[in-house]
């Protein structure tokens, strides 16, 4: 399955796994990382882009697709801090 395909799921809220990428329908995850969730119908993505690995960065600007919002990452990688 493509990392496309993949974020599709995520959209349609359809579980699946992939090997670094997968979603339980609500929440996206890049290997343990949350990256997105669903958020009362929206679909939001946490911007970690240059934060991570080059992988889960990939995975966070392929969601920034399919998102209807973009947020700063909550916790420790907020830049609010």
């Amino acid at each position: 399955m493509t990392l496309q395909e993949m974020l599709t799921r995520w959209k349609e809220g359809r579980r699946t796994k992939g090997r670094s990428l997968w979603t339980d329908g609500t929440t996206l995850f890049s290997y343990r990382l949350p990256i997105g969730r669903r958020e009362k119908g929206k679909l939001v993505v946490y911007d970690y882009a240059g934060k991570v690995s080059g992988t889960t960065t990939r995975h966070v600007n392929l969601a920034k697709d399919v998102a209807d919002e973009v947020r700063e990452p909550p916790g420790k990688w907020s830049r609010k801090q």
